[in-house]
């Protein structure tokens, strides 16, 4: 990933207050961009233009100047507002009044205010504005010419950009990525990706261009169809989400957050509604499609945009094989409405996985007119013409993912397949472990590559959707597999009520076989006590911890910004970036702190990684230090510890 462009002073991309630094004598200080005093002062004009946030009648700019900070107060001549910001109604009444240079290092800017009934500035602007982010202003540094973001300390450890290219699967990690078992960086293939070069998956086809344009352009019509994505996805998606969604964590200008509570599955209803009920998800495909668009608007509310969803309709009767046999079976039923129908979508594949994804219409369904067939297999879906019954979608189905995710999928591509074995190894000589798992799938549709364009990565809040689906669907395969091996764990088992009397269990509410989750299996009880009794142990063996750390995820971090800013993107809508880059620092602050000594010699260390309410994570982190190098006194502690504001003069990038 490249670095962002140098910015460019164009007035119109000045924001309307001015990126705030920190706070002195009541005063407004922020950082400017400048690389000679003419562009200074077109920026300090156009600044001066849009009154900036008025605190008292001195104003302080940090002037960067040839790459240095210098610091000039302006006066404010006349009339200001003793606190907060001006009233819609004050303008400026001369832009620039005097500017003076000084050894073109330093600028003094006069400004007046007067009030104004011909010229004012809406709030309602001023609040939209002032949602978006402002820009990173960056200059180049004197000694290594590489360009750096201002404001930020000069001990600021840089992890630097995605440049690591995995030479099997092509896709870019950070080098301490890359450097996960493989320290010396000798081999090329990587473990995060593909496994080391063991998962081999078929590269994806080039999206719609439809698509592309309502997730990357900057239209009206692009804007509506972004803030609503997910919505317009459960227009045309074909099964139903279980879970209880929690919608409280989104009130208030928070980014968004998609959280579910309870079990995650997927349902599929029948193919016409019941009397009386009005059509959704797969029945909108196949019930009255005349008034289709109006249909699916009306399911689904808010998202009105008839243009949107009338040429979203008419992409996915061209390029879905899933949508193609829902019409099918609507003309079907325009030809004889009285003769039973079920349409069976299809849980096996001939082909193989590791080379094909895009099945054809025959493939991924099939109309069944009268009796089902003897050849149903367990994991195919047999969609009925009227039933009350909801019918589940198991995880391993094939078109689990296309029959929720339409748009995503929108050429309704295999997912996940329990007959994807890993790259070189033949089917017929297949021993061991030599299948794909469910997070190798994901781990490698989640990378991002040069030599392919992903729907997923830049479908914003959909993909947090996505990623918490992809989330519970490994957690289901590993209590599945939990379940079924039950022997191989050597856990006991209640299978009988004999049994159940014998072991002294009266209650029946609770007979039948006992289910044990493994202290190897994340969260269960066992593990969690597990890691307690290791961190007792911890404490017993070298006494309390002498610091408490917590490191918290900060978004604002360059190499989050400088990744996301070819794409478009804001850290909210790749929430994989930012934990990614959250430990990677978190692992080199550990090593900092353990190898280099940071605190003196540590004998001993604990984290934990917790996720806030907003998603971002962050860890506490307990060390041991040699009683040697341990804080006798309060000066010690003062040398590490500091709870004050850093001063202007002796910690200026601090400040």
């Amino acid at each position: 990933m490249g670095r962002p462009p140098k910015y460019e002073l164009d007035p119109d991309d000045i924001p309307l207050t001015m990126p705030t630094a920190s706070h002195i004598d009541c005063g407004n200080s922020g950082n400017l961009p400048d690389s000679n005093i003419d562009s200074m002062r077109t920026v300090l004009q156009t600044y001066v233009g849009r009154p900036p946030m008025l605190a008292s009648n001195s104003i302080h700019y940090d002037i960067i100047a040839n790459g240095q900070y210098y610091d000039k107060a302006t006066e404010v001549a006349s009339s200001s507002r003793p606190r907060g910001r001006p009233k819609s109604n004050v303008t400026i009444k001369n832009k620039v009044i005097n500017i003076s240079e000084e050894n073109t290092t330093s600028a003094t800017v006069k400004m007046e205010y007067t009030k104004s009934t011909t010229s004012t500035i809406s709030r309602k602007s001023k609040t939209r504005k002032s949602r978006g982010r402002p820009p990173k202003y960056t200059t180049v540094d004197e000694d290594s010419g590489a360009q750096v973001y201002l404001g930020i300390h000069h001990e600021y450890r840089d992890i630097g950009d995605p440049e690591y290219i995995c030479n099997d699967c092509h896709a870019r990690l950070w080098k301490s990525e890359a450097q996960r078992g493989n320290k010396f960086l000798r081999k090329k293939v990587y473990s995060l990706c593909c496994y080391n070069g063991k998962v081999e998956l078929p590269k994806l086809n080039q999206p719609p261009h439809l698509l592309l344009q309502l997730l990357r352009g900057d239209s009206k019509t692009s804007k509506n169809f972004i803030e609503n994505v997910r919505r317009y996805n459960m227009m045309f998606s074909f099964t139903s989400m279980g879970g209880k969604l929690d919608y409280k964590v989104n009130y208030g200008n928070a980014p968004f957050v998609y959280r579910m509570h309870g079990q995650n599955y997927h349902l599929c209803g029948s193919l016409l509604p019941q009397e009386g009920e009005d059509p959704r998800f797969c029945q909108l495909y196949i019930y009255d499609t005349y008034n289709e668009v109006d249909h699916r608007i009306n399911a689904y509310g808010k998202a009105k945009d008839k243009s949107i969803v009338f040429q979203l309709k008419g992409l996915l009767d061209i390029t879905n094989p899933l949508v193609e046999q829902f019409r099918q079976a609507r003309d079907r039923f325009d030809m004889n409405s009285s003769e039973p129908i079920r349409l069976k979508i299809i849980g096996s594949r001939s082909k193989d996985g590791r080379t094909h994804n895009l099945p054809t219409a025959h493939e991924v369904a099939a109309l069944i007119i009268g009796d089902i067939d003897g050849t149903t297999d367990k994991r195919d879906i047999i969609v009925e013409t009227k039933s009350k019954r909801l019918e589940r979608i198991i995880e391993l189905h094939p078109s689990y993912l296309a029959l929720q995710y339409p748009l995503l999928f929108p050429y309704a591509e295999d997912g996940y397949r329990t007959d994807i074995y890993h790259k070189g190894v033949e089917i017929e000589d297949a021993v061991g472990h030599v299948r794909l798992t469910i997070r190798e799938f994901f781990a490698y549709r989640l990378q991002f590559r040069d030599s392919e364009t992903s729907l997923l990565l830049i479908s914003r809040t959909l993909l947090q959707q996505f990623l918490v689906d992809a989330y519970t669907m490994v957690e289901n395969t590993r209590l599945n597999y939990i379940r079924n091996n039950q022997k191989a764990f050597r856990c006991a088992q209640i299978s009988s009520l004999h049994d159940a009397q014998e072991s002294g269990q009266y209650d029946v509410s609770i007979m039948g076989t006992r289910i044990t989750l493994p202290s190897s299996y994340t969260g269960g009880p066992r593990y969690m006590r597990q890691n307690y009794l290791d961190a007792m142990a911890i404490v017993r063996a070298y006494g309390y911890p002498s610091l408490f750390i917590t490191f918290t995820c900060n978004t604002n971090w360059p190499e989050i910004l400088r990744y996301l800013a070819p794409l478009n993107l804001k850290p909210e809508d790749r929430p994989d970036i930012s934990t990614r880059v959250f430990k990677i620092k978190l692992d080199s602050l550990i090593h900092q702190i353990r190898d280099e000594k940071l605190f003196g010699q540590v004998i001993g260390e604990l984290y934990v990684i917790e996720f806030q309410k907003r998603g971002l994570p962050h860890a506490h982190i307990c060390l041991f230090i040699d009683r040697k190098d341990r804080s006798p006194n309060v000066n010690d502690i003062d040398d590490v510890i500091c709870a004050e504001i850093p001063n202007k003069d002796e910690e200026p990038e601090l400040y």
